[in-house]
């Protein structure tokens, strides 16, 4: 595998295979490229799946806050009317 990695940046290689090996360096440079801003670049996709899961996170507790003060304002609603 090293090998034909090796031998396809050699264009004297090429032969009639010109368009073809001309294309897999193109992919290659192409997609190297590509990693290197989807994973190194500072706003990249993993920093976007943390971001998703930390909001994802934070509606949850809203919610739960939310329910959290209906029960306490039900509570002191009914604290307030019973007064005994």
């Amino acid at each position: 595998m090293a090998k034909i990695f090796k031998d396809i940046w050699d264009k004297s290689k090429d032969g009639s295979k010109k368009e073809e090996r001309g294309f897999v360096r193109f992919l290659i440079i192409a997609t190297a490229i590509f990693l290197v801003v989807l994973l190194v670049k500072r706003d990249n996709v993993i920093r976007w799946v943390q971001t998703a899961f930390e909001l994802r996170r934070q509606k949850r507790e809203i919610e739960y806050y939310q329910e959290e003060i209906k029960r306490l304002d039900s509570e002191i609603e009914g604290l307030s009317n019973n007064r005994d």
